[in-house]
């Protein structure tokens, strides 16, 4: 369900580029909670897995917001055509590759190396 959300994510930033959507909002709170809830510890008190789950809801809408900051900045400094492209092309990229990832966990075929 991840790399769906992930796959979700990247489509709207690389077919809206710059217009933050109420849809991308909602995507990313959805993927935290979606990481907050891979992020269940054993059986315990449930006040500490609380605790855990909303730390990693937290830690993960951290790091997209410092990524967003980032990629703010490096907007306003570079006002070049191409930083605006390579960031669609990177979402691109993301995208597909939790697409492949989402297909690979739906596979119902054993990959096994020899």
């Amino acid at each position: 369900m991840m790399f769906a959300m992930a796959f979700l994510a990247c489509s709207t930033a690389a077919l809206f580029p710059g217009k933050p959507t109420l849809l991308a909002t909602l995507v990313i709170g959805l993927g935290a909670f979606l990481i907050g809830d891979a992020s269940v510890p054993d059986d315990g008190p449930s006040q500490d897995r609380v605790f855990t789950m909303s730390g990693s809801m937290i830690g993960a809408n951290l790091g997209l917001l410092y990524l967003v900051g980032i990629c703010f900045l490096v907007g306003k400094h570079f006002t070049r055509p191409w930083v605006g492209i390579s960031f669609r092309v990177i979402a691109a990229w993301l995208g597909a590759v939790s697409l492949l990832m989402l297909a690979l966990s739906f596979s119902s075929t054993n990959l096994t190396t020899q």
